[in-house]
């Protein structure tokens, strides 16, 4: 079947069952990754003066007359209210991200999302918050990275902040490992669920499988002789939502054992988090100008860090020990957001691990 541009769509289930019915065969040959990314222009304010098929023809217009490319950028636009509308042939190179396009026989697919997600701005929520998660779940789940446009560095840098700096990536894809996430899944996720940036809500614990532990069972169901849906590798890490009769519900209907000679909690949200935490943050990689900038302002502020060279060359940096209440660590962590620099919490193993 021949792609079908700027199809409508007003339920995420029938895109992701048109799309699977028409190109999975396609897209497990020849799809590399999916790309997330956010509009930041068009957003929510111009809704609904315009719809999300209006928005979406403007941006081809744009893409192809200011531009100069052959068509829209993207392989889909999700709208504000979880619509989608189709855009660039699946089956063609997108534009993407520079460096990170592919070739005809190998590339990402990528959609934009609506909106302006950087802090303050838009809320990535609801319906369309749904749209994105079940679909990058489909393309996760046919063994596909999921990647937001600022992993893709250029460089050493993040090109941008895209697709918002509201969206964390630890909790979208907590969210994409839900199973609850998949086409007609029962009970569906609510559809007041939001991405912010935060803690992630809603959860107990974080855990581990121990070391040395493969072949780990995930059963379909809360009981040890439940149907086992898949097996865990070593060291692979879970969200918890749920614990019952000696098992951590991991997902919709995903279960595993809650014994301490299995898995190790690493992170209990239950417990009250006190004022002052050691902490370390891990930011980076970056080269050129973005390299002095941080550079020269741990120099200026007497901030301890460790420096590594990442694989593309470029610099990462580990800043701390950090007393998470104290007011260096806040202006530490508010310069990192204020310029848009991809910045991260460790706990005292995790940086012990980063510094082998």
């Amino acid at each position: 079947m021949s792609w079908i541009a700027d199809k409508v769509f007003n339920n995420v289930d029938d895109f992701i069952q048109w799309l699977e019915a028409n190109f999975g065969e396609y897209i497990s040959k020849h799809i590399s990754e999916n790309h997330v990314h956010h509009t930041w222009k068009p957003n929510h304010s111009n809704y609904p003066k315009y719809s999300t098929l209006q928005l979406h023809k403007n941006m081809r217009n744009t893409h192809k007359n200011s531009n100069k490319w052959d068509d829209i950028a993207q392989n889909i636009t999700i709208g504000k209210n979880g619509d989608i509308i189709t855009g660039r042939d699946i089956r063609k190179i997108p534009i993407s991200a520079t460096g990170y396009n592919g070739s005809t026989n190998w590339h990402p697919f990528a959609y934009e999302m609506i909106g302006n997600f950087d802090k303050g701005n838009d809320i990535l929520q609801g319906k369309q918050l749904e749209s994105a998660i079940k679909i990058s779940r489909y393309f996760y789940k046919k063994g596909k990275s999921v990647r937001f446009h600022r992993e893709l560095l250029m460089n050493g840098k993040q090109p941008k902040t895209c697709p918002g700096t509201s969206i964390d990536k630890n909790q979208f894809m907590g969210l994409v490992n839900d199973s609850r996430y998949d086409v007609n899944p029962s009970p569906a996720p609510s559809s007041s669920s939001q991405i912010h940036g935060g803690e992630m809500d809603k959860m107990l614990y974080q855990i581990k499988v121990n070391d040395g532990i493969t072949g780990l069972n995930i059963r379909n169901g809360n009981s040890f002789v439940s149907p086992i849906s898949r097996t865990t590798k070593e060291k692979e890490e879970h969200l918890v939502f749920e614990e019952k009769n000696g098992m951590y519900r991991i997902s919709g209907h995903e279960w595993i054992t809650a014994s301490p000679k299995y898995v190790s909690i690493v992170v209990d949200f239950t417990k009250p988090r006190p004022t002052n935490e050691i902490r370390y943050i891990y930011t980076g990689g970056y080269a050129g100008t973005p390299l002095m900038e941080v550079h020269d302002y741990l120099l200026k502020t007497g901030h301890n860090f460790d420096v590594k060279r990442g694989m593309d060359g470029s610099l990462v940096f580990l800043i701390g020990q950090f007393d998470t209440g104290l007011q260096n660590f806040k202006d530490c962590k508010a310069f990192l957001d204020s310029k848009g620099h991809y910045n991260k919490l460790l706990i005292p193993e995790e940086a012990a691990e980063w510094r082998k």
